[in-house]
């Protein structure tokens, strides 16, 4: 499907095993440097996932979809809590300027409503008694971008979020 900036629909999905960020409730009143050393935990394991392998750009408003595949012995979190958890990933995804050496992964422009749609987190039980974080972003990607297949990540051309979702059951 051809727009004006002549780009192609994709599916980017990235897999982190055994992650996913802690919950609000355990870092309510905690000092502010372990606010920030969760943050910096939180993009080194999605750093780590990618690995070396280039991102797309993503133009218009990409729908962004994190799954939280929970494990053994756990259970779904309320969904205000894991909603919130998953605003340090939405940052590092994002575009834009940041005080630490590892920037963001620029994928979209920013990490308002006006420019990404962002879905409600879909919580499931996960099928190998893991944890896993899925990142699912899904738009038009900006021209003259390759995307190569890697570890940890996937493009599917022509995909929908709704159909990765079903393949997750």
């Amino acid at each position: 499907m051809a727009n004006k900036t002549d780009g192609q629909q994709a599916l980017w999905t990235l897999n982190i095993p055994d992650f996913f960020p802690l919950s609000p409730n355990r870092l309510i009143g905690k000092h502010k440097m372990v606010y920030a050393n969760h943050r910096r935990l939180v993009r080194r394991a999605i750093y780590n996932a990618i690995g070396h392998e280039p991102t797309p750009k993503f133009t218009g408003r990409p729908s962004v979809l994190v799954m939280r595949l929970y494990g053994k012995g756990k259970r779904p979190w309320d969904q205000d809590n894991v909603t919130a958890a998953i605003k340090p990933i939405v940052d590092t995804l994002r575009g834009g300027k940041t005080k630490t050496p590892m920037k963001p992964l620029e994928l979209f422009e920013d990490d308002t409503t006006k420019h990404i749609k962002l879905l409600p987190v879909v919580q499931r039980k996960s099928p190998d008694g893991r944890t896993w974080t899925r990142i699912m972003v899904s738009g038009t990607l900006a021209p003259k971008v390759e995307v190569q297949h890697g570890p940890g990540q996937q493009i599917e051309l022509d995909a929908q979020i709704d159909e990765a979702l079903h393949r997750c059951d």
